[in-house]
C-alpha cells in the first residue's frame, strides 16, 4: 500500500501557526531594534543599572530599580525608570509583573517617551493571553498617539495575528497590508498574509507571497519557516520534486531543520528511495536531543521493514523505550529539586522560630546544631542531583536551560524572603512596644516613620513571595526538561498504540490469507485434511 505523507502543516494551518510558527508568538524585537536606552536616563551612582541590563544581568539591574523607585527622587526620570524595570521583569520572562510597570507608566505619564512603547508591551501581552478586549483597547491608544509610526506598525501587526487566530482572514490580510513597506516588518507581514491566503485556498496568491518572503528576508528563521510552509504547499498539489527542491534549502544550522527532514524522509519513502529515507530518519532521529524521535521512529521502521533489517528495528524500540525512561528521570529530578529547596527554607524558618522562644543559649545552640546537621544533608542531597543531572541533561545543563538557574535563583529569593519575614517582624515588635509605651514616652513620628519602613518591608516581602511562585510556575514548570518528559511519555504511549493496532491489522492479515488458502485448496485436502493419493 502507498504511504501517507503526515503531519502536513496545511491540514490545519490555523492550529500549527499558533504553536509552529515562531511568527506568531516571537517578541516584536525578532524584526525591530531594541531601544538604545541613555545612560543619562539614570543618576550617576546608579548609572550601572543599564550596564548590567545591557549585558543581560536583569536580576540584578532590578534590585537596584527597585531602590530607584522606592527613593521616588523628584529628578522627572521615573517613567524610564519605570519602563526599564518592565524590561527586565519581561526579559525574565515575568511577564505579571512587566504588565503593572508599563501600566503605571501608561496611567500616570501619557507625555512620556516611552508612552507608545508602553502601550505596544500592554497590546503585546493582551495578544499573548487571548485578551480581545485589551487588545482592541491599547491598539486605539497607540494608534490615537501614534498613527504612522513604528510602534503602530507593531500594534497593526499584532492585530492582524489575533485576527488571524479568530479566523478572520480576510480582515487579518486587509490589517497586515496596512504596514508600510518600508516596515521592518513587511515581511513577516506578508508571512501571515500568506498563510491567510493559504486558508481562503488561494494558494496561487500564497506560494507568490512566500517566494517573496524567501527571496527577500534578513530574517533566516522567517526564510526557513517560508521554505517549509511552501514545501507543503507543493506536497499538497503532490508536486515531490518541486517540494524536495524547496525543503532542500533549509540549512543544516537552522532551528527548523527537523521538520524538514521529517517531510524530506517521507518523500523519499514515497518514492521507494528508501537508503535515502533511513540515512535522513537517521539523521533526524539525532536532532535536538532526540526531538523528533518519534516522527524519526514512523519512517524508519517502515524502511527498515521494506529492507528487511530486523535487528535495527529492535534495537531502535529499544533505544526509544530508553530516551523516554531518561527524559523521565531528569524531570524527577528536577521536581526532587525543587520540593528538597522548600523543605529546607521551611525547616529553616521552624528552626529560627524555635530559636527564637528559647530561653537558654545552650538550648540554641542544640538547635542550630541540628539545623546545621540537616544543612549538610540538603548541600549533599542538591550536590549530588546536580551532578546527575549535568551527566543526563548535559547539553540544557551546560546552556543554563536544565532549570538548574531557575532553582538557584528560587535559593535567593528564599533567603531573602527570611530576611525580610525577619525584619518585618522585628519592625512589629518594635511598633507594637511603642505604641503600648513600654520604651518609654511615645514620639507618634518616629512610629509612623517605623509604621512605613515596616508597611515597605511587608510589600517587598510580597513582592519577592509572588515573584517565587512565578518563578515556578512559569519558568520551572514550562522548562523544556520538564516539557520535553511529559510529551515524550505521550508519544512514546501513542507510538505503542500505533503497534497494537498494526499488530492487530498483521493477524487480520494472516487470518484473510488463511482463508484465502483454505478456499483454494483441493477438494481432496479439505475432506481429508491431506493429499488424495
Amino acid at each position: 500500500m502507498p504511504y501517507v505523507i503526515s503531519l502536513c502543516f496545511l491540514s490545519s494551518v490555523s492550529a500549527r501557526a499558533e504553536s509552529g510558527f515562531y511568527v506568531m508568538t516571537a517578541s516584536i524585537e525578532a524584526y525591530m531594534k531594541s531601544p538604545d536606552y541613555d545612560l543619562s536616563l539614570l543618576p550617576g551612582e546608579y548609572q550601572s543599572i543599564l550596564v548590567n541590563y545591557k549585558a543581560g544581568k536583569f536580576r540584578l539591574a532590578l534590585l537596584q530599580l527597585q531602590e530607584l523607585i522606592t527613593i521616588g527622587l523628584p529628578d522627572g526620570r521615573l517613567d524610564g525608570y519605570l519602563f526599564i524595570t518592565g524590561e527586565c521583569y519581561r526579559s525574565l520572562g515575568l511577564d505579571k509583573y512587566a504588565m503593572r510597570f508599563y501600566r503605571r507608566l501608561s496611567d500616570e505619564y501619557p507625555e512620556s517617551p516611552f508612552y507608545g512603547q508602553a502601550l505596544y508591551r500592554l497590546s503585546e501581552d493582551s495578544y499573548k493571553r487571548l485578551d480581545e478586549n485589551g487588545s482592541i483597547f491599547y491598539l486605539s491608544l497607540l494608534l490615537k498617539h501614534d498613527s504612522v509610526g513604528e510602534m503602530a506598525n507593531a500594534a497593526k501587526f499584532t492585530e492582524g495575528k489575533r485576527l488571524y487566530r479568530k479566523g478572520l482572514f480576510a480582515e487579518a490580510e486587509k490589517m497586515m497590508s496596512s504596514i508600510s513597506d518600508g516596515s521592518p516588518l513587511r515581511h513577516a507581514s506578508l508571512f501571515v498574509r500568506s498563510l491567510c491566503a493559504l486558508e481562503l485556498n488561494n494558494y496561487e496568491k500564497a506560494i507568490l507571497q512566500l517566494d517573496a518572503v524567501i527571496k527577500r528576508t534578513p530574517d533566516p528563521v522567517l526564510k526557513d519557516e517560508a521554505l517549509l510552509v511552501t514545501g507543503q504547499i507543493y506536497i499538497r498539489l503532490k508536486r515531490m520534486d518541486k517540494a524536495e527542491e524547496l525543503l532542500m534549502q533549509v540549512p543544516q544550522t537552522s532551528a527548523r531543520l527537523g521538520e524538514a527532514l521529517i517531510f524530506l524522509s517521507q518523500i523519499k519513502l514515497a518514492k521507494n528511495d528508501l537508503v535515502a529515507s533511513i540515512a535522513l530518519g537517521e539523521q533526524l532521529l539525532k536532532i535536538n536531543n532526540g526531538e523528533y524521535m518519534f516522527e524519526a521512529a514512523m519512517v524508519l521502521e517502515s524502511a527498515y521493514l521494506r529492507t528487511r533489517q530486523d535487528d535495527k528495528i529492535n534495537n531502535l524500540r529499544t533505544y526509544l523505550e530508553i530516551s523516554v525512561r531518561r527524559k523521565k528521570l531528569v524531570f524527577d529530578l528536577y521536581k526532587e529539586l525543587d520540593l528538597l529547596a522548600d523543605r529546607h527554607t521551611s525547616f529553616g524558618v521552624f528552626s529560627q522560630d524555635v530559636s527564637d522562644k528559647l530561653t537558654t543559649l545552650q538550648e540554641r545552640r542544640s538547635v542550630n546544631a541540628v539545623y546545621d546537621s540537616v544543612s549538610v544533608q540538603h548541600d549533599k542531597l542538591r550536590n549530588g542531583a546536580l551532578k546527575l543531572l549535568a551527566e543526563l541533561d548535559a547539553d540544557a545543563h551546560i546552556s543554563g536551560g536544565s532549570g538548574v538557574y531557575e532553582l538557584r535563583f528560587l535559593e535567593y529569593v528564599d533567603k531573602q524572603t527570611q530576611t525580610l519575614s525577619a525584619r518585618a517582624d522585628s519592625l512589629s515588635s518594635l511598633v507594637s512596644a511603642m505604641t503600648t509605651g513600654r520604651t518609654g514616652e511615645r514620639d507618634p513620628a518616629v512610629e509612623s516613620r517605623l509604621m512605613q519602613q515596616r508597611d515597605a518591608v511587608i510589600a517587598n516581602l510580597r513582592h519577592f513571595r509572588e515573584m517565587r511562585d512565578d518563578v515556578r510556575t512559569h519558568a520551572l514548570s514550562s522548562n523544556p526538561a520538564f516539557a520535553g518528559a511529559e510529551e515524550a511519555q505521550a508519544k512514546f504511549v501513542d507510538w505503542s498504540m500505533m503497534h497494537l493496532d498494526q499488530m492487530k491489522e498483521r493477524l487480520r492479515e494472516v487470518y484473510r490469507e488463511l482463508g484465502r488458502l483454505s478456499r483454494s485448496a483441493t477438494p481432496a485436502v479439505k475432506e481429508e485434511g491431506k493429499p488424495s493419493k
